[in-house]
């Protein structure tokens, strides 16, 4: 049956015919007894909080917004968080991919359902759910020595999914360092979409460097954020 969801509308109808609210006997266009709530504006943590839906014969009903697939408590029940990288790594090895590593505390919402794997190299997620992650990473610079050294240059990076995650999509990601003469560095974020299997998914953020700007004696890729860099970590959204 089509339905006509009404949310905070105001409208005009230029007909003779009547609809009713809690009445079989409109006496106006439109005829609203009772405690029906038309567009309320209650807080989403009252249950239950009510909508207005319309069908083809015009009958109006009250629905409450959970049956729509809305509310808090949806929101309440899934997976947002941020895991950070504190230390920085280094990338030895030119054209070589580099599993990011994720050594800081996750932050967010239900956490207790994230672990990162021993070797700090993949992420764990709980089964039977669909995520996405977006990849923030920060860079320093060509290697002279030191995790301080800001010679210009870039690195490409890019998600895989693990045991047990099904992939949807994965782009590739880019940063270009904001060092140069012109201080025009750039970032493209990495982003996948996937779902975990009946005993949870993992997945690596992989990282390389490459190219002449690049250098050729390594390249550091930042941990927490500085004056020189915005830092490396996931964002996740349970979807």
């Amino acid at each position: 049956m089509k339905k006509i969801f009404l949310i905070f509308t105001l409208f005009s109808v230029n007909a003779f015919s009547q609809i009713g609210i809690n009445t079989s006997s409109p006496q106006a266009m439109l005829d609203v007894e009772g405690d029906t709530r038309i567009a309320t504006t209650e807080s989403l943590t009252t249950t239950p909080t009510y909508v207005l839906t319309v069908d083809d014969n015009q009958i109006v009903k009250k629905v409450p917004i959970n049956s729509l697939g809305g509310g808090a408590n949806v929101v309440k029940n899934r997976i947002y968080a941020i895991v950070p990288k504190n230390a920085d790594q280094k990338l030895t090895t030119r054209g070589t991919n580099y599993n990011v590593t994720f050594d800081g505390e996750i932050s967010g919402i239900n956490t207790s359902s994230l672990s990162v794997s021993s070797d700090q190299t993949s992420l764990n997620f709980p089964a039977n759910k669909a995520f996405k992650v977006t990849g923030m990473v920060g860079i320093r610079g060509r290697n002279s020595g030191t995790a301080s050294n800001t010679n210009p240059g870039y690195i490409t990076s890019k998600f895989v999914a693990g045991t047990g995650s099904t992939l949807i999509i994965s782009t590739q990601g880019y940063v270009e360092s904001s060092t140069e003469a012109y201080d025009d560095g750039g970032v493209t974020n990495p982003i996948i979409i996937f779902t975990t299997g009946t005993s949870g998914g993992s997945i690596q953020l992989s990282a390389r460097y490459d190219g002449g700007s690049a250098g050729t004696t390594g390249y550091y890729l930042a941990g927490a954020p500085t004056d020189k860099s915005i830092g490396t970590y996931f964002i996740i959204e349970e979807l």
